[in-house]
């Protein structure tokens, strides 16, 4: 269950990761819009999402570990 829960820690830091810097690379043409805008904060908060659901999972792992 610990291996399981830490492939899955990894798993969602990388797709956090690889969705925020896809955010970020957004571009319209017409230059800085309202939805470009948006875009790259949710980019931003997909970074967050990425080290706090990683830390989260990894802590887990650790807690069920420590049971078995």
């Amino acid at each position: 269950m610990k291996l399981f829960i830490q492939i899955l820690a990894l798993l969602s830091t990388i797709l956090f990761l690889v969705a925020g810097f896809l955010l970020l690379n957004i571009e319209s043409v017409s230059g800085k819009s309202v939805a470009e805008s948006f875009y790259h904060y949710v980019g931003i908060m997909s970074f967050g999402s990425a080290i706090f659901s990683g830390g989260l999972l990894i802590v887990l792992a650790e807690k069920v570990g420590e049971k078995q």
